[in-house]
This record gives C-alpha cells, structure tokens and sequence, in this order.
C-alpha cells in the first residue's frame, strides 16, 4: 500500500484517539469500534479531506497498540521528560501523537526516520511548531536507544 494510505492511517488513528480520550463514549479496549466510528466521521463529513484511503490494517493496528499498552508507553514517555513534569501536563493530543510514533517505532518495522517524519508532520499540523520539536526529541531519543535503525 502506498505512504499515504500509511500517512492517512496516522492521522485516523491520532483523531480516533483524541476522540476517545475526549468523550469516552468507547471502552478503551474496542479498537475496532474506534476504528470504524473514525472511518464513518470521514466518509460522511466532506469537510475532513485526507491524501488518501486509510491503511485499514495499520489503523486498526495504531489503535489497538496504543489503546492495549498505553501505560507502558506513558512510562516510555516520562522516562524522557524533563524533571519535575508530568505526563498529563501535554495534553491529549502530544499525548497521542507520541504514543503512535512509539508504538509505531517499537511494534512495526516502519523506518525509524519515516515514523519520526509523519509524527512531526502530525505534531505540527495539529497542535504546533514548538510542539513538533518537541515530538522529534522525544522519538530521537527513543530511537537511539530502541532501534537499530535509529
């Protein structure tokens, strides 16, 4: 499948996530009824345009990942933030953004330099430039210590 049903996934999986996370209306382990919710709100709002299809496989599989182990990368992410902050200080959005590129860095064999990339797009695009340096630090770092590639 091509990069943008990959990138399109992304952005999916980051919106499903935040959606969750804001009004809680799906239990945190049906991935694939946040998968589905997400794919209607883009087939029937023609406001909401993306490059391409979704990847189906790698949104349903950001989702289900983040959803099923997000302590373990809350504690991936704490590990690397500065002293004396906090997880929930981020916000739910950089929340979810680093949880994908982590989940995606550490369960896929996606380049490490095309995940960082999309995270930073994705960072920039939904809540800032500051943030998207922000993105990049994190996920370098955690790419020198996880992957070879990185």
């Amino acid at each position: 499948m091509k990069a943008h049903g990959k990138s399109s996934a992304r952005v999916m999986a980051l919106q499903a996530l935040y959606q969750q996370y804001i009004t809680g209306e799906i239990e945190d382990n049906d991935s694939e009824a946040l998968a589905e919710k997400i794919s209607r709100l883009y087939k029937n709002n023609k406001d909401l345009q993306l490059p391409a299809e979704a990847d189906q496989k790698l949104l349903k599989a950001l989702i289900e990942g983040c959803l099923k182990n997000r302590e373990a990368l809350d504690e991936i992410i704490t590990a690397r933030l500065t002293s004396g902050w906090d997880i929930e200080r981020l916000g739910p959005t950089l929340r979810a953004i680093l949880r994908l590129g982590i989940y995606e860095m550490n369960f896929t064999e996606t380049p490490v330099k095309v995940i960082i990339k999309e995270y930073i797009r994705l960072a920039d695009e939904f809540v800032g430039v500051k943030e998207a340096k922000f993105v990049n630090g994190i996920l370098d770092k955690i790419a020198r210590d996880t992957r070879k590639d990185g």
